[in-house]
């Protein structure tokens, strides 16, 4: 699900929070009011690591920044991650059932 940014009207408070496409005008509330949405720009995930013009990423689950291949392996490793595409096929079991 996408995170969205919010502000509070009266205190001008931000917050983030996680939301359902259809769900991302209901913002969290302060000061009694429901906040309003911020436009902000996307976060981007560098696809190539400690090299190059993208020197890393903002990490959304430690949310550190990652600049390392294997900074970036202890943390999948740390949280039970699989990188998408790493996933191991699902052995199928042969019966003789016909």
């Amino acid at each position: 699900m996408p995170v969205y940014t919010y502000r509070c009207i009266k205190c001008n408070r931000s917050t983030e929070a996680v939301r359902q496409i259809s769900e991302r005008k209901i913002g969290p509330t302060c000061c009694d009011e429901p906040m309003k949405q911020r436009i902000t720009p996307a976060m981007v995930q560098a696809q190539i690591l400690g090299g190059g013009k993208c020197p890393g990423y903002q990490c959304v689950v430690t949310n550190e920044f990652v600049t390392s291949g294997k900074r970036r392996r202890e943390i999948f490793a740390q949280h039970n991650l699989v990188e998408r595409g790493d996933a191991k096929p699902i052995k199928r079991i042969k019966t003789n059932d016909h």
